[in-house]
Formats: structure tokens, sequence, C-alpha cells
């Protein structure tokens, strides 16, 4: 379930955990103040298994040298 921040008025910035399918806060989830907004962030990244995109084969960084077949 992603994490977002919101920004209220009364109480600073406050962490919800929310599904991404609901909308967004209209009073402060902490405080119930009138005045909340929700924050777009960096996010946490995108986390990839596997061969990073400088190593997969054909971009000189093979690891299986060119004997391989996989170029």
């Amino acid at each position: 379930m992603p994490s977002y921040t919101y920004e209220c008025d009364k109480c600073g910035l406050v962490d919800v955990r929310q599904p991404i399918t609901e909308p967004p806060h209209r009073k402060c989830p902490q405080c119930g103040g009138e005045k909340v907004r929700r924050i777009i962030g960096a996010g946490g990244g995108i986390l990839t298994r596997g061969s990073a995109p400088q190593q997969q084969h054909g971009c000189g960084g093979c690891p299986h040298g060119k004997a391989c077949g996989r170029e």
C-alpha cells in the first residue's frame, strides 16, 4: 500500500498509508483540520530484479563474452 504525504496548516506534514484507489483526504487524517493538501513527492523509485540495463547483452559489457551467443 502506498504512503502519501499531506501538508496540514495546523500540524504540518503527515504521512498516511492508503490504497491507490482511495481519493485524497479532504481533511487532515491526524487533526481533522480543513486545510490539507497531498504533496507529490519523488516516491521510492522502481525496484527491479535481474540484470540492470547497462548489463544487458549487446551493450559491450556482457558478462558472458561474445562466445556465449547472446549478443
